[in-house]
């Protein structure tokens, strides 16, 4: 009795299958278009269609200024067709204003002097038609500034630093920005504390993040350091910890475990510790990371590599016998990377 069944849903699986893969059939006067951005770990996105001017005055006739609906404000669907949909997996603060992880319709409230930007809860509705006050999140004015003439309705994510970037829309003559920023360290803890199943990096990422949040945070940068190496003890956590103790001013435990990390460390590890060290101008510490690698390894292609690029960011021709060493030594699948870091070095050094 159940083999009937069965059939049936084998064929309405199959056939919603064959559905999602259809092409698109049709075109639309304001295409579908998409910017992606990522600032720290949160992932924000702007979704829209893209409609033409051709030719047409758009502020002030195709968009109206002080638009209303009900005898109420209306705003702009800041684009055409759907919602104009704007999401961010992290709470962000807009032009300085918190506003929470989600999805949001973008709304323009336009005038000939002032806009404002409205975030809606309501983001499946077509256009602004059904836009109610009542569903907003946030609003935010923003400044209207002249801009070179541009046929098309257009998103564009700019100047992206660590924690912010500015988001500009640009269509006909005028164009306007706003910022959104994010607590980076903050998420990542936050997204660490809820995993089910932690492992050594996100542990160690988090305890990082706890000590930039607050750099009087050591007892609790040091607990989950602590549950990084319980995991797993690499040079990363090892070192990380050495550094938590010294700045508790444990010197004496500072240095025995710096001396177990240092004598468990790969060939791969030495060699970014010493670019660390190198990075920091610890010349010094560097050249003894170097030359315990090359003593340890000397047929390993990381330990002339770290050689060559020490040599290189001194601008040093010794980079070029050690680049070659590390071709030589370099696996099959290091050796284009190798063979790349010798030409850069050459042109560098006008050789």
């Amino acid at each position: 009795m159940r083999k009937p069944l069965f059939t049936f849903l084998i064929i309405c699986c199959s056939v919603l299958s064959l559905q999602a893969q259809q092409p698109v059939t049709y075109t639309r006067p304001s295409q579908l278009a998409k910017v992606f951005q990522r600032i720290g770990t949160t992932d924000l996105e702007i979704i829209y269609h893209a409609p033409l001017a051709k030719g047409r005055k758009i502020f002030g006739e195709v968009v109206p200024f002080n638009d209303r609906m009900h005898d109420k404000p209306h705003p702009w669907r800041a684009g055409a067709n759907e919602n104009t949909v704007i999401k961010f997996n992290h709470e962000v603060s807009i032009n300085g204003n918190p506003l929470k992880a989600g999805a949001y319709g973008l709304h323009i409230f336009v005038t000939e002097r002032n806009w404002e930007v409205t975030f809606s809860e309501d983001y499946q509705a077509w256009g602004s038609f059904s836009y109610t006050a009542e569903k907003d999140a946030l609003k935010v004015p923003v400044v209207v500034r002249e801009a070179d003439y541009q046929d098309w309705l257009s998103y564009r994510f700019l100047n992206p630093r660590d924690h912010a970037v500015t988001v500009e829309l640009h269509w006909a003559d005028k164009l306007i920005q706003f910022e959104i920023s994010t607590n980076v360290h903050a998420n990542i803890i936050a997204d660490v504390g809820q995993l089910e199943e932690k492992n050594w990096q996100y542990l160690l990422a988090a305890a990082n993040s706890t000590l930039k949040l607050d750099v009087n945070a050591i007892d609790e940068a040091m607990k989950l350091t602590d549950q990084s190496l319980a995991l797993n003890e690499t040079l990363s956590n090892r070192m990380f910890k050495v550094d938590l103790l010294e700045k508790k001013g444990n010197k004496k435990e500072a240095k025995r475990l710096k001396a177990k990390a240092i004598e468990a460390a790969s060939p791969n590890e030495l060699f970014s510790l010493a670019m660390s060290y190198n990075n920091k101008g610890e010349d010094k510490e560097a050249q003894k990371i170097l030359a315990l690698n090359l003593e340890r390894n000397p047929e390993h292609w990381y330990a002339y590599l770290g050689y060559a690029n020490y040599y290189r960011t001194h601008k040093d021709k010794r980079a070029i016998e050690f680049h070659e060493k590390a071709l030589e030594y370099a696996p099959e699948r290091g050796r284009g990377f190798a063979n790349y870091q010798l030409g850069y070095a050459k042109r560098l050094l006008g050789m």
